[in-house]
């Protein structure tokens, strides 16, 4: 019992100690991301109608690694890079298969700033950030039949966007942490935009000194 206490003790001790040095370090998040994708919930769904037509879509899962530089009790610069996509894939047996992927690959740079105040030393460290930059949207399409070769086409094109964002870290070690973020994306300054929205960050993040 002694034993566990202790352990336990010492533990917090060294998330506290973690929170209060953030200040003096650098760091990179890697983070799984549920974002959606044109205006549709993230989803897997298959179907099939009748034994001549089948249907396979899913999207809306991505993923993102964002650099930190100066992070903790007075904020700094973050520059996170993203992708999300969506596939759908229709086949007629014998006869055609089309594949349609379009996703979206954000390159943005912003400012990450503490909730709380900056003697906070504790383990859980919130924060909220905001910033912007291109968005490049692709869409891919793949059609092919039983007589003729697939022709594919691209489509790339880049819009501007910005971002807001509340999140947090939740140290284990003073350079090992928990890592979520709730980002609210603004793509081409338009609300409506198939590519607006809301997305859930979740995944770890690392640090070292500076």
């Amino acid at each position: 019992m002694r034993t566990t206490v202790l352990f336990i003790g010492l533990w917090t001790a060294g998330m506290v100690q973690a929170g209060s040095i953030l200040q003096d370090r650098t760091g990179i998040s890697l983070r799984s991301s549920f974002w959606s994708v044109k205006a549709e919930d993230t989803m897997v769904r298959v179907s099939t109608h009748g034994i001549d037509r089948s249907e396979v879509e899913f999207g809306g899962i991505g993923a993102w690694v964002t650099f930190l530089s100066g992070i903790g009790q007075r904020g700094g610069i973050e520059f996170s890079l993203g992708g999300v996509g969506r596939v759908e894939a229709n086949e007629k047996r014998l006869f055609t298969n089309d594949v349609q992927i379009s996703g979206v690959m954000p390159v943005l740079l912003g400012y990450q700033y503490p909730i709380l105040h900056e003697r906070n030393t504790s383990a859980f460290q919130p924060y909220v950030s905001a910033g912007g930059g291109p968005y490049i949207l692709s869409d891919v399409r793949v059609l092919g039949d039983a007589l003729t070769d697939a022709a594919v086409t691209v489509k790339n094109r880049v819009r501007a966007g910005v971002y807001g964002a509340v999140g947090g870290y939740f140290l284990f070690t003073n350079w090992f942490a928990f890592h979520g973020e709730v980002r609210g994306h603004l793509v081409n300054f338009n609300p409506d935009d198939l590519y607006s929205g809301f997305e859930l960050g979740l995944g770890l993040a690392f640090f070292w000194k500076r």
